[in-house]
């Protein structure tokens, strides 16, 4: 509806609609702050959105056929003599939208006087009154201010953040008490509790405090603001100066409590403490204190079960838990949304609103994609506009900005972010009660409007339109055929002039149409890579934002001067297929700088290439890269001999990632002038297949992620780290030459967390001469394939930040084991013949151990049974001459298990049957076996069960020890010939079975090519069901 007010035809009677409804929107502002609606004040918005549509419908007409107009006098198409009554006529077209417009003038003024008999009055701001925009029913539900009375005492999971409170507010009151809950009352003389909510006044906030403080106006007090969602900082100052006046008692203390993280970063606290997610059980614990308070019901088995479940829906949330008991105990649904509702009135614009309410259109749990939900948004028309004075600013950056206003308000949560940026959201989830509410919200305001415009449409819809009715397409703005069989896209797809986003994914066309550069408003555009298959003349649809990929080819409309024109890209932007550019001078014709938006970029040659003359030298030298917002940068497959200028002449203020790929003839990457920084923000830095690189920078004020892969030289390692000092993760595969790590680079890099060092056949001994000095932030060392080296470090046993050592096929390596460790694995080392006992790790939480084959273990280390905390056990492949599995000590709190055996043995060690909390077990290359032993049935809490390479298993334990294992819900059979065959329908091991939900089979045999030493590493694969 909005809309409307920038429309320019037919001005007199313009100028009036755009009065009446202005009117009218001042007026729908009354009507949404008014939170019980009459069924008259229902039936006028409705009358209302139904005008809005009608406005809307004219104004895409008119656009539509500014489009149509457009791309007809590009294509020079234009007809001299239109027949009179065409829909292409204009005079016509005039007179029908001068009509429409009349007819809704004449609507506004009967809704203007329908507004004034139910007292609907206008507002003049968007902003709305704090004291009215809550539910009513909640307000006056919730205490506003109190003297900390001993009512609600039950605090769960929030034992070690209280802890900290206490301590930080006592300390900072400069005294020497001893700090726990009873000594922090006694502390303060005055405690004081506010509800804040959303009525942020300072005067009222002001007055409640000293109607407390009246009778003590000497001494330190303690104020809560609770629940606060002020996120004006001058509101926030006037405050903090008032108190400061009222009360100017050194060691007062204010704590403040919101659910915003824009209140948050507006506070200046001295503390902040972001409250992360509480456990099931946690949340169980407060769900049960709600539901059921001082044990009022006893609950059977079945019943606690059922409600655990129900707390798991929470989903860490302690509101949610808190809402869900009192539900569970008072049936009163209608609480939960009113508490909800709260957050969703504090959003400030009608439009954001209602993009909260569409996300109701995703099923629960449904991962939903940040782009996508953008753009779909934009597609329905959802997203406001950008005023004037926001000329920088386009839609997709607005709608960007409603996604973290939601983000920041908790409507979204799970959120997942980009291989590339940390700070970049990829997809995120809703919490179902969330969902609830968006569905509340949007069927208030959904259930009686019927479809005005179509924001999706299949290609076989479009096939079927009669050519003189395409033209009534031109609502369409969002088109996704990804995944179907289509091959060829019609030519009607021409006609959607409207059209914004265009999804191809995973669709194979033989050819796309010519008629699809008449989308001149396309502004997203997604298909599937292929080289010989590209849209010829791409660089017409000048309105892109999205192009993910350029694939330069030969001829007309496929060279890289098509990115000429493409001035709006934006995001990602990969080019491929560099070697078709004939040369520097045709390269600068993409004008690749002038493309600021762009801030990832992947250049590629094609990596197989037998021409005599290279060129990429000059190429890459024309391609002149836009520099000011480019945060990563992928170079694949240059074949010249040292890079661009512009790579060493100035800084690339903002690059992130830089990587370098299949740079084979790369002999020097030159250093850049001393008082040029080039890489001022660069945290990760990957190079590989670069085997002539003699020479490399050495200036990385900020790396924090080294990776270089497959070289034929350690020198470019030793001139990238000399002056690092920030680094937290090193990786290095493949380096030969590489003896050990150049002197300085652990020692210098002290917050170095992740160490990983994989097929260096050369290196000897990894020295650090003070571990404790050089490397205090360790947390886990990788190491892998280095034949040559004898011993890890000195010292790194003692290391307390250790968490993870995983050694592997290491055959000269003697093991030492830190105290500190979570999760320890050794695999494929032949020649390690003890490993030391794991009794010292039993004081700590090793969770996790992996032992696998070491052909030359005889039996385990010692002090199994004293590791408490472990949960997940890998042994097996020891010394093949044993014909029983080596005893270990029984771990009750076990609950993933993995054996694997060998030829000799013919049965499975006898420990694993007191395994009583056993969930997962798997039994791999217990090739000896024919049956599975009775005693299996006694693993009473076994959920998944995984047979592998077992060649010669015939039979599983009687049915009777199987219906035992009631929790069973899946059972893999892997490349298990025999008892495969018995388990099928017919077969003989099909009735101990037939109860078990998933049932899969599978065999190996046909792709392994008897490379049976690596199966040891194999964990996840694709199975095909036995049924």
């Amino acid at each position: 509806m909005e809309r409307i007010l920038t429309f320019g035809a037919a001005q007199e009677i313009l100028k009036k609609v755009a009065s009446l409804a202005t009117q009218e929107f001042t007026m729908l502002r009354d009507a949404e702050q008014s939170q019980v609606w009459s069924e008259a004040v229902e039936l006028w918005v409705k009358k209302l959105e139904d005008i809005a549509h009608d406005a809307d419908d004219v104004l895409d007409e008119y656009g539509y056929e500014v489009l149509r107009r457009k791309v007809e006098l590009r294509n020079q198409m234009k007809k001299k003599v239109l027949e009179f009554f065409s829909h292409h006529n204009p005079i016509a077209f005039r007179v029908q939208m001068a009509h429409k417009i009349k007819n809704i003038n004449a609507s506004l003024e009967k809704l203007n006087k329908m507004a004034a008999s139910i007292g609907l009055v206008a507002r003049s701001t968007l902003i709305a009154d704090p004291t009215s925009s809550c539910d009513i029913g909640l307000l006056n539900s919730r205490e506003t201010v109190s003297c900390f009375v001993q009512d609600e005492m039950f605090i769960v999971g929030r034992d070690e953040v209280a802890s900290e409170i206490v301590t930080t507010l006592i300390n900072s009151s400069n005294t020497q008490e001893m700090y726990h809950d009873s000594e922090i009352h006694r502390h303060f003389n005055k405690k004081i509790w506010i509800c804040v909510s959303t009525n942020f006044e300072v005067k009222t906030i002001l007055s409640m405090i000293l109607e407390q403080l009246e009778q003590k106006k000497t001494g330190m007090y303690l104020l809560v603001l609770d629940d606060v969602w002020n996120e004006d900082s001058h509101k926030w100052n006037d405050l903090m100066s008032c108190l400061a006046s009222v009360n100017d008692t050194q060691g007062s203390n204010i704590l403040i409590t919101s659910r915003s993280v824009t209140v948050a970063s507006i506070v200046q606290a001295l503390h902040r403490r972001d409250l992360g997610r509480l456990a099931d059980d946690e949340c169980w614990l407060i769900l049960k204190d709600k539901a059921f308070p001082d044990g009022s019901a006893s609950l059977t088995e079945d019943q606690e079960r059922m409600a655990r479940e129900i707390a798991k829906k929470c989903a860490g949330v302690p509101l949610v838990a808190k809402v869900l008991g009192n539900m569970m105990r008072c049936k009163m649904e209608y609480r939960i949304l009113s508490v909800l509702r709260l957050s969703f009135d504090e959003l400030k614009s009608a439009s954001l609103k209602r993009c909260f309410a569409y996300c109701s259109m995703f099923i629960k749990g449904f991962k939903i994609s940040k782009t996508d939900l953008i753009h779909l948004w934009m597609a329905h028309g959802l997203i406001q506009c950008p005023t004037p004075n926001q000329s920088n600013l386009e839609m997709e950056d607005v709608g960007n900005e409603y996604f973290n206003v939601l983000l920041e308000n908790s409507f979204f949560q799970d959120v997942e972010v980009s291989r590339y940026s940390a700070t970049t959201i990829t997809h995120c989830k809703m919490h179902d009660i969330v969902h609830d509410l968006a569905e509340h919200v949007s069927t208030k305001s959904n259930e009686s409007n019927e479809f005005r415009y179509v924001a999706q449409i299949s290609t076989s819809m479009l096939q079927g339109i009669p050519k003189r009715g395409v033209h009534k397409l031109r609502s369409i703005f969002w088109n996704d055929i990804s995944g179907t069989r289509i091959r060829m896209l019609p030519k009607s797809i021409g006609k959607l002039y409207n059209l914004l986003t265009l999804r191809m994914f995973r669709v194979e066309v033989e050819k796309f149409p010519k008629e699809l550069l008449n989308l001149i408003n396309l502004r997203h555009f997604y298909f599937k890579r292929d080289d010989e298959i590209y849209p010829v003349g791409v660089g017409q649809l000048t309105n892109l934002r999205s192009l993910p990929f350029f694939i330069v080819g030969k001829g007309r409309g496929r060279g890289i001067e098509e990115l000429a024109g493409l001035k709006q890209l934006k995001g990602k932007l990969s080019i491929h297929n560099l070697e078709n550019v004939r040369d520097g001078e045709e390269a600068k014709k993409a004008k690749l700088v002038e493309k600021t938006n762009i801030n990832k970029l992947f250049l590629a040659w094609g990596g197989d290439r037998l021409r005599i003359k290279i060129n990429d030298e000059d190429v890459l030298e024309g391609l002149q890269l836009p520099r000011t917002k480019l945060e990563y940068l992928e170079i694949r497959n240059f074949m010249g001999e040292k890079f661009a200028s512009w790579m060493i002449g100035s800084p690339f203020p903002a690059l992130k990632r830089l990587s370098i790929h299949g740079a084979k003839n790369l002999i020097e990457w030159m250093e850049a002038a001393e008082n040029i920084v080039l890489f001022p923000c660069l945290d990760e830095l990957f190079m590989t297949n670069c085997d002539k690189l003699r020479s490399a920078p050495s200036h990385f004020p900020s790396l924090k992620k080294l990776g270089i892969y497959s070289m034929d030289s350690s020198m470019p390692i030793a001139n990238i780290s000399s002056n690092l000092a920030t680094l937290t993760s090193l990786s290095l595969q493949k380096i030969k030459g590489l003896d050990c790590l150049p002197d300085g680079l652990l020692k210098n890099n002290k917050n170095l967390a992740y160490l990983k060092i994989e097929e260096c056949p050369d290196l000897s001994s990894i020295t650090m001469d003070d571990v404790f000095g050089c490397c205090p932030s360790l947390k886990s060392v990788r190491i892998s394939d280095c034949p040559k080296l004898r011993c890890l470090p000195d010292g790194l046993q003692t290391l307390v930040s250790l968490k993870e050592l995983h050694i592997q096929r290491c055959s000269s390596l003697e093991l030492q084991l830190s105290s500190s460790l979570v999760i320890l694995k050794i695999e494929r080392c032949p020649n390690l013949e003890t490993i030391p006992s794991v009794e010292n790790l039993a004081h700590l939480h090793l969770q996790e151990l992996q032992m696998v084959s070491c052909g030359g273990l005889k039996s385990l280390p010692g002090g199994l049974n004293s590791l408490t905390s472990l949960k997940k056990l890998d042994i097996g492949g020891f010394w093949k001459e044993l014909d029983s599995f080596p005893p270990f000590q029984v771990l009750p709190q076990l609950e993933s298990l993995r054996l694997t055996g060998w030829s000799k043995l013919k049965s499975l060690p006898e420990q694993v049957q007191h395994l009583t909390s056993l969930k997962d077990l798997s039994i791999f290359a217990f090739e000896g076996i024919e049956a599975l032993p009775e005693w299996l049935g006694n693993l009473a809490s076994l959920k998944s069960l995984r047979i592998w390479l077992c060649r010669n298993l015939k039979y599983l334990p009687t049915v009777e020890a199987m219906k035992c294992l009631t929790k069973l819900e899946n059972i893999r059979f892997t490349d298990c010939p025999l008892l495969q065959e018995n388990c099928k329908k017919d077969g003989t091991e099909w009735p101990k079975i037939s109860h078990i939900p998933w049932i899969t089979g599978f065999s190996l045999s046909f792709f392994l090519f008897g490379c049976r030493e690596y199966l040891s590493c194999i964990f996840f694969l694709f199975y095909f069901s036995l049924n």
